[in-house]
């Protein structure tokens, strides 16, 4: 699963922006006395679609105004298990601006 969006690059360039969660992590911390902190976080690949089939690794995409590719995501995620962290980032990554319009592919 990706997410498919219209990308403005550095240099003003539209292109075709293939969005895929890489990574999710999660994190959990206690004190002893105090309360649980849950954090998740996914880490994105950025990548031109028309390009991606010519190679294995496809051209990467600057992601600086993606914050680096890097998006907290809200800890109901983890309620449903590690095993469906991946379809809860994407579903949460759609409700994010930057992603509005955004294509499943």
């Amino acid at each position: 699963m990706a997410l498919r969006k219209a990308y403005t690059d550095g240099n003003g360039n539209s292109v075709d922006g293939y969005f895929r969660v890489r990574e999710v992590h999660t994190q959990y911390e206690k004190d002893k006395g105090g309360d649980a902190v849950l954090n998740c976080s996914c880490s994105l690949e950025t990548y031109d679609y028309d390009n991606i089939a010519e190679s294995s690794n496809g051209q990467q995409l600057d992601m600086n105004i993606y914050d680096s590719g890097v998006f907290e995501l809200p800890t109901e995620c983890v309620s449903s298990g590690v095993s469906s962290l991946t379809e809860a980032a994407y579903t949460h990554l759609k409700t994010l601006e930057i992603f509005s319009g955004s294509a499943d592919c």
